[in-house]
Parts: structure tokens; C-alpha cells; sequence
């Protein structure tokens, strides 16, 4: 090849592993597929070369490149090399590898979470009356300072008022408003499903709240006991939020950790208040945490998939996203 066919040939190839190729100690392509590339490549560049792209020079560039083949066979690996459109398809398939890895874990979790409330739903249906459940609640009750009782009230106030219910339209207004509409939707579905779940599940176990003949009830609540609705209501609300926070922002802000913080406070502490106040039995809570967590987990489930698809997002979210650092973009890069 003269000089200036050499010359030509060596630019084309600098063009070549810059646009179609991705560098790396852990990539290897054969010689055949990485020179029937080039050729096309060559084909289509800009100069119309009147000579052809030799398989012999093109090995010699990439030697000269630092680009070493594996011994044997007429085409051989190259090592350190692939194209993008390989390395694509390979990131394609860990990333389909890594979800369906955690759709496994997700799938053992639920079964697990499902399996322990449906035995203790049936164990405190046999026995509505436990010992351990006494001692839990006579043990929470020891304290009677006058901070931790208001304390306890507070955290289940906004369950045992209106307050609740208005924060879950007001949220879902106020997504639909800015244009998250899948949010609002799942906002109001959630809580909807919560509570309805709730009730079908009191009823069908029906069993007694505690008594006064028992412990001390600061408190009293009417219907059946088995599970808690306070806890559900406030997973399905408090732990929805927590996981926009996670989901739809990022970076460290004031108020997104404020957010992360106040929602977790109080789907933690909804529990010993509800047990505190002689509402429920410690079982009562212990069900509603794995109730209300296997549908919390299985709504943020089926909401991933569709924030990566766009369903129900609006021209305005989108372009908000685009805008704004602390949103999260969707679809993501591979981060679900």
C-alpha cells in the first residue's frame, strides 16, 4: 500500500475504533466480525478510497494499536476491543440478568411475608387471647410519663382522624396537578386497596380487641383487631412517600432527607404506639407490618416498570425531569 493509501487507511481506522468501538481489559471480538465492520465503514467514509481495505493492514494497525490477538485458528480473537453495538447488547443482558435476579429475591420475599401472615392469621383466629401478647402490652405500658403518652397520641392521630385520608387526596392532587399522574393514581390506589384489604381481613378473623380486664386501654378503638389499620394505612401512605423519595429524587437536599426521615418515623413508630395505647395487640401490628409491606412491595413493583415506560407521564413531567437535578430521569440507565 503507497504512503498516502497508508495514511488514509490509518485515519480511517483512528475513526473507526472512536465511533464504533468500545476499548477495555475485559472485551475480546473475533477478527472476522471486527474486519467485516471496518470494511463498511471503509465503504461508506467520506474520502470514497479507490483502494480496498486489506485484512493484513487492518491486523497490522491494530497491533500497532496495542490491540494483541489470541493464538490460533484463521480468526483469531482481539482482545481489549468490541464494538458498541456488542457491548450494548452485553449491558442489555446484565441488566436483564440483574432484574430478574431481584425479581427473584422480591418473588422469595413476598412468599415469605405472605406465608408468616397467613399462619399467624390463623394461629391468633384459634387463640384471640395470647400471654405474649399481655406482656408485650403491660411492658410498653410500664411508662406512663406525660411526654411519651402525648407522644404515642400524636403518632396516631392522623390515623384516627380525617387528617389521613385529606393528606392522601391532597398528595394525590397535588401530583395530578404537576403532571405525575401515575403517582397520583398509585397514591390513591395504595391507600384505597390498604384500607379495603383491611376490612376483609378483621372480618374474616374477627378477632376481640384488647380489654380493660387486661391491660390499660388509653385509647379505645371499635371493631375487630386482627390487623392493625393504623399501621396498614400508614405503609400504604408514610411508606409510598418513602419510596418516591427514593425513587424519584436524588443528590443530597434538606428536604428530601426531611421527607425520607418523617415518612419512616412514623410507619416505625405507628406499631408501639398502636400497642402503647391498648388499641391492638403486639401480633395485631406484627400482621399489618407484613401485610402492609407485601402490598407495599408489590405496588412499587408494578409502578417501576411503568415510570420506565412513560405510562401517564405528561409533556410538562417530562420536561421537569429533564430540568430539574434532583429528579431522577426516566427511563434510567440501567438503575432498576
Amino acid at each position: 500500500m503507497r504512503t498516502g493509501e497508508d495514511g488514509s487507511f490509518s485515519r480511517a481506522m483512528t475513526r473507526f475504533l472512536e465511533q464504533r468501538c468500545v476499548r477495555g481489559s475485559r472485551y475480546s471480538i473475533t477478527d472476522e466480525h471486527l474486519f467485516a465492520l471496518f470494511k463498511a465503514f471503509w465503504i461508506q467514509a467520506p474520502e470514497c478510497f479507490d483502494h480496498p481495505a486489506l485484512l493484513g493492514q487492518f491486523r497490522v494497525e491494530l497491533v500497532e494499536r496495542g490491540f494483541h490477538a489470541e493464538p490460533g485458528g484463521k480468526w483469531p480473537h482481539r482482545l481489549g476491543l468490541t464494538t458498541q453495538g456488542q457491548d450494548n447488547q452485553r449491558h442489555q443482558e446484565e441488566r436483564e440478568k440483574r432484574r430478574r435476579k431481584a425479581a427473584g429475591c422480591f418473588l422469595q420475599v413476598l412468599a415469605l411475608q405472605l406465608t408468616l401472615f397467613g399462619l399467624l392469621a390463623w394461629f391468633v383466629h384459634v387463640h384471640p387471647i395470647l400471654p405474649l401478647d399481655v406482656a408485650i402490652t403491660r411492658l410498653f405500658q410500664q411508662d406512663q410519663e406525660p411526654w411519651l403518652h402525648i407522644a404515642m397520641l400524636a403518632i396516631s392521630y392522623p390515623g384516627s382522624s380525617l387528617l389521613l385520608p385529606a393528606l392522601v387526596l391532597l398528595t394525590a392532587v397535588a401530583f395530578w396537578a404537576v403532571g405525575d399522574r401515575l403517582e397520583a393514581v398509585l397514591v390513591a390506589g395504595l391507600s384505597t386497596a390498604s384500607l379495603l384489604l383491611n376490612l376483609l381481613l378483621k372480618v374474616e378473623i374477627a378477632r376481640p380487641r384488647p380489654t380493660a380486664n387486661l391491660v390499660t386501654i388509653v385509647q379505645a378503638a371499635l371493631g375487630y383487631s386482627f390487623p392493625s389499620g393504623h399501621v396498614m394505612a400508614y405503609i400504604a401512605y408514610w411508606g409510598l412517600l418513602f419510596a418516591f423519595g427514593v425513587i424519584l429524587f436524588e443528590g443530597r437536599h434538606w428536604w428530601r432527607t426531611a421527607l425520607l426521615i418523617t415518612s419512616a418515623a412514623f410507619v416505625v413508630l405507628i406499631g408501639p404506639s398502636r400497642i402503647y395505647l391498648g388499641d391492638h395487640w403486639a401480633s395485631d401490628v406484627l400482621g399489618a407490618y407484613l401485610i402492609g409491606g407485601a402490598l407495599l412491595g408489590l405496588a412499587v413493583a408494578v409502578y417501576l416498570p411503568l415510570k420506565e415506560r412513560g405510562v401517564l407521564e405528561t409533556p410538562e413531567a417530562r420536561a421537569r425531569m429533564k430540568k430539574q437535578k434532583a429528579l431522577r430521569s426516566f427511563p434510567t440507565k440501567g438503575w432498576f
